[in-house]
């Protein structure tokens, strides 16, 4: 049978902005992309998992789309990409060359160095380099409907320019200073030289200002971001005004006027360590201002040329740990890049982590006298926070110490964060609101969002409201209900103006009114049309009005023949994401055709014949359904099932007996053991159903007597007691040592169930440090493998349980421990300590002990609660809670165990009531161990005896170990 799924809506919801990580990919244009297929490079950004382009588009002197200003006959590359890009979801953002290359037709639009001469960078001081940058953005935003725009080269050249006279009249009529001898006075050792370099900052920050007011007054919903010099570090130091200085540029004070949505600091290297230590300065410089911290995506590789699949991926994996919000990977290579000057870009994120991303906005407040309720929404299910205080949560301070080669007191500003209190609704929905309780009336607040999954943290600026005066003298009460079936909907917003409240599970919401008056009565629902009424309050009432919200309906069509065209019946069931909660059922009508009315959400789609059923998971419904399943057949030993590969994969469920062999396109594939070792073109089964995850990319069948790890072939085992060497199958003999544990030729002998095999030894720990060393900077591994941690700032104390122990202080201390095979621990373990916290910490997840990100283990104090966290990451993640909130000054023994499957706290020899399952793997492979800190969240306390089990510990011994 063929299968053709189309999708309706009345309504369109718009894109959000502040994504949980940002994943941009950058087209070098026009050196070496001469002649791309949009088509073909945006489907590869979409199979990537990208959700950015961004195009070198334009200059002061060329614009690579038909152009009035610069050459009406170039080809649309700029429409090109932007169709196919939104066709796919994918943003376009567009890369300007601000001051680089002036026209040739005007050398007089050239800056002037100290020594006369001219350099080919546009001077940002004359009326007619601005007019000129003027009408080429509102050319290029009044004709293209691009996502956002980059600056790129909006600095000086050098130090020593712009000493033209239009910036001698510029900075005499700005600073009050009338140099008597220009430009030598302004110029290196010149009696005015520092003040002239700090006014340099103020011309480029004012084009940007400038550029950015020019673009938003013709499309408000413009994102605007900036390719920026990163941060100096040297010598284990950093310098943050050194391009301040140097080049006249500070992405900061950008970032601090709210010019900036996102910056990309170009800190390129091939060397991952430095790429950490140049973008975690970025990250502690770059901060943001008043409406908080925004977004350092880091722009990554410089070139592919020059940088290993391994140590790209090594520096994807640290821009995670260190904390930055994305990359921008300079530059793509691949399908549709004819240059072939740049590798392909998918075999560098072959093997990466990449979950779908998510965005969150409409971020609003209803507020009263002393309660409010936030509300936000997000396009994929996540959980949410909300932090407010009564005073600004970002706050600038004003330094004069940080100089670079010069004795001047060169001035900048740190951004500090004030913590505000928090709190957090840990479901996870689409539609998000928080109450927030015990307000003061008449006051201002500022607040912020944030959402949280396995793709990262989306967080919005910091806005503001204030609450009203007084109790209100107007009620308006109500009930939400859906139209169709009068049940109550939780969770509705309903506003009245500025005030509002959120449906409780009664479907009831009640506004209170400082006085009498109008308003436009509003209740939103996502998957429902929002309800919008005038309503009039002229006495104080009470007031009922009850509202029913209309479902938001897209209707799910598809046609089912076979392949003689005939109609085939069937039974077609949405279920709800991952459940087998019902959403909608139909049976094919006589010519196989259908039609299915839903809520737009996201669903599994199962088809249901007389001998076999299919299912299809994790349909998105607000994008356009694919053509999956084009035919099938099914005899009483065979069944065959043709499907339309994307470039991504797929997983389909099939309800069958247990398969004998599975095939793809004529190659036998291999099967796993676990749903969660599920990978591209293998299968697993389980309880009557076949899990089988389909991707284009074939492998064969191995012809040899054996295969293992092959690239071409499957791997094809030999017998139990059996081992492969160069495609042959040879018998295993004893194990000569004291354990064995999957040997290669070796026959299986195992230790004590209270130990494990390690390099053929039995160990009772992965490793052990007790911190009894008292002095020296580094701490030893008892437990036999070799596990010695550097100590990075931590001072050594006496307040410990046993012998000594380290204080860290929570800015910079911690003890790093190397990579090893012992800790990479992918299945059961135990992670032990004991604790004292001090006091504040720096972070949002400051660690106590982490091997943590993309993959691996992490326990920490969660900030938002204020507990004892536990998490698992690897193909997902999941976190555990204590019961109560930490406590500052005591000695605390955590211990967390997890057999495989379920994860246990315990908080001094106490099991936690919370307890979390997790399937997926866990390999930390590649990543340091930290004491003390979890990247660069930092943890204020002493801490002594650090275990770590490749088993999970019994509740008797983990009691024994508590009970010092």
């Amino acid at each position: 049978f063929c299968l053709y799924l189309a999708t309706s809506a009345d309504n369109v919801e718009a894109g959000v902005a502040n994504r949980s990580e940002i994943r941009a990919l950058f087209v070098h244009y026009p050196t070496y992309n001469n002649n791309p297929d949009w088509d073909q490079v945006l489907q590869t950004v979409q199979d990537t998992n990208h959700n950015v382009l961004i195009m070198e588009i334009l200059g002061n002197s060329f614009a690579r789309y038909p152009s009035q200003l610069f050459d009406p006959s170039m080809r649309d590359h700029l429409g090109e990409a932007i169709q196919a890009g939104h066709s796919r979801g994918i943003e376009v953002h567009a890369l300007m060359l601000v001051s680089l290359n002036p026209p040739d037709a005007d050398p007089n639009l050239r800056q002037v160095s100290c020594d006369g001469s001219y350099n080919d960078w546009l001077d940002p001081c004359l009326p007619e380099s601005r007019q000129l940058l003027k009408e080429a953005v509102e050319e290029l935003v009044t004709n293209y409907d691009i996502d956002g725009f980059m600056f790129d080269y909006i600095r000086y050249n050098t130090q020593d320019a712009s000493v033209s006279d239009a910036c001698r009249q510029k900075f005499e009529a700005e600073t009050g200073i009338t140099p008597s001898n220009w430009p030598a006075e302004v110029c290196g050792g010149g009696q005015y030289n520092n003040e002239f370099m700090i006014w340099r900052i103020d011309t480029i920050t004012e084009l940007v200002a400038d550029m950015r007011g020019w673009m938003i007054e013709i499309d408000p919903e413009l994102e605007f971001s900036a390719a920026a010099f990163q941060i100096l570090y040297e010598n284990g130091n950093y310098y943050p005004t050194y391009t301040r200085r140097a080049v006249g540029q500070d992405p900061t004070e950008w970032i601090e006027m709210g010019l900036m949505d996102w910056v990309s600091p170009m800190g390129y290297t091939n060397d991952p360590d430095r790429y950490a230590a140049t973008h975690s300065g970025c990250i502690q410089y770059m901060v943001g201002g008043p409406e908080g911290a925004v977004p350092i995506a880091a722009f990554t590789a410089n070139d592919l040329n020059s940088i290993t699949v391994s140590q790209f991926q090594q520096e994807i994996a640290k821009c995670r740990e260190i904390g930055c919000d994305g990359w921008a990977i300079w530059r793509y290579g691949g399908p549709g890049d004819n240059s072939g000057m740049t590798p392909d870009i998918r075999d560098y994120f072959d093997g990466v982590s990449l979950p779908d991303t998510f965005s969150i906005g409409s971020v609003q407040a209803f507020v009263g006298s002393t309660d409010a309720v936030v509300s936000w929404k997000s396009d994929k299910p996540v959980d949410g926070t909300v932090e407010y205080s009564t005073t600004p949560l970002f706050v600038a301070t004003a330094k004069t110490d940080y100089n670079y080669q010069c004795s001047c007191q060169f001035p900048y500003y740190d951004m500090e964060h004030n913590q505000g209190d928090v709190v957090t609704d840990s479901s996870l929905d689409t539609t998000h609101a928080i109450t927030l309780l015990n307000l003061q009336p008449s006051t201002k607040y500022y607040y912020r969002i944030q959402s949280t999954d396995e793709s990262g943290t989306a967080t919005s600026k910091v806005y503001e409201f204030t609450t009203s005066s007084g109790t209100a003298t107007v009620t308006i009460t109500g009930k939400v209900t859906d139209s169709e079936t009068g049940q109550p909907i939780e969770g509705a917003t309903v506003s009245c103006g500025p005030n509002g409240d959120l449906t409780d599970q009664a479907g009831d919401f009640s506004i209170g009114k400082a006085s009498t008056g109008t308003c436009t009565l509003t209740a939103e629902k996502r998957g429902y049309v929002t309800y919008s009424t005038g309503f009039d309050y002229p006495s104080s009432g009470p007031y009922t009005h009850d509202i029913p919200l209309d479902p938001q309906k897209i209707h799910i069509i598809g046609s089912l023949v076979d392949e003689q065209g005939s109609p085939v019946q069937a039974n077609v069931t949405i279920y709800e994401q991952g459940t087998d909660n019902v959403i909608a059922e139909v049976q094919t009508d006589p010519s196989g055709s259908y039609d299915i009315p839903i809520i737009p959400d996201v669903y599994d789609v199962k088809l249901r014949l007389a001998q076999v059923s299919f299912r299809v998971s994790s349909v998105d419904s607000f994008s356009e359904l694919r053509d999956l399943i084009n035919g099938v057949s099914h005899t009483e030993d065979r069944t065959a099932l043709t499907v339309d590969i994307p470039e991504s994969e797929h997983t389909i469920q099939i309800e069958t007996n247990m398969p004998q062999r599975v095939f793809i396109n004529g190659s036998r594939i291999a099967a796993v053991s676990s749903l969660g070792e599920l990978k591209r073109n293998t299968y697993f089964y389980s309880n009557g159903i076949l899990y089988l995850k389909i991707h284009p990319d074939l492998m064969s069948d191995c012809i040899y007597e054996c295969c293992e790890n092959e690239q071409r072939y499957y791997d094809k085992p030999c017998g139990v007691n059996e081992y492969c060497s160069a495609n042959n199958c040879g018998p295993k003999i004893e194990c000569p040592y004291e354990c064995c544990e999957d040997e290669a030729i070796y026959l299986n002998k195992s230790c004590a169930a209270t130990e494990y095999c390690s390099d053929n030894v039995c160990l009772e720990y992965a490793a052990y440090w007790g911190f009894d060393e008292g002095s020296g900077s580094s701490v030893y591994d008892s437990s036999g493998n070799d596990n010695t941690g550097s100590i990075i700032g931590a001072a050594w104390s006496t307040d410990c349980i046993s012998g000594s122990c380290l204080q860290f202080d929570g800015v910079d201390d911690s003890v790093d421990v190397p990579d090893s095979e012992s800790l990479n621990i992918d299945g059961p373990l135990t992670v032990e300590a004991w604790v004292k916290l001090n006091g504040p910490w720096n972070g949002d997840y400051p660690g106590v002990v982490a091997k943590y990100w993309p993959n691996g283990y992490l326990l920490a104090v969660d900030d938002a609660t204020q507990k004892w966290g536990f998490w698992l990451r690897g193909g997902g993640s999941v976190g555990l809670f204590s019961d109560d909130q930490v406590e500052f000054g005591g000695w605390k023994h955590m211990a967390i165990t997890y057999d495989g499957t379920n994860m246990r706290m315990y908080v001094n020899g106490t099991l936690q009531s919370s307890t979390r399952t997790f399937t997926s793997s866990i390999d930390s492979n590649g990543i340091e161990l930290q004491i003390g800190r979890w990247g660069m969240r930092y943890l204020n306390a002493n801490i002594d005896e650090v275990r770590v089990y490749r088993r999970a510990l019994t509740e008797a011994e983990v009691q024994a170990h508590a009970n010092v």
